[in-house]
């Protein structure tokens, strides 16, 4: 993915541009996460966690968030790197504190 920010005529703008094979069903499913600290976190991993039940996640081509709801982003982005796997059990515990 990358970020194309010539263009738009506003700095704080940034149009993204996915790579062709990311949208391989040809449809764009996009997943964005409000803001709102320690409740907006628990809401978006919650979110993320029943789409994944569901068999539903793996459809999202990209996550937009804010504030709080970044905290869940990051969990999920990490996902995948050696060593870092997290169990909802786990992300409940460490969401579990007010932030």
């Amino acid at each position: 993915m990358s970020v194309n920010r010539q263009g738009t005529g506003n700095d704080t703008t940034a149009r993204i541009q996915l790579a062709p094979d990311t949208m391989q069903d040809e449809m764009f499913i996009g997943l964005a996460i409000s803001g709102g600290g320690s409740r907006a976190a628990n809401f978006g991993a919650a979110v993320m966690f029943e789409l994944a039940d569901l068999g539903l996640l793996h459809r999202v081509d990209a996550i937009s968030s804010v504030s709080g709801g970044s905290i869940a982003a990051a969990y999920y982005a990490l996902q995948g790197y050696p060593g870092l796997s997290f169990t909802r059990r786990e992300v409940e515990e460490r969401f579990g504190r007010n932030l």
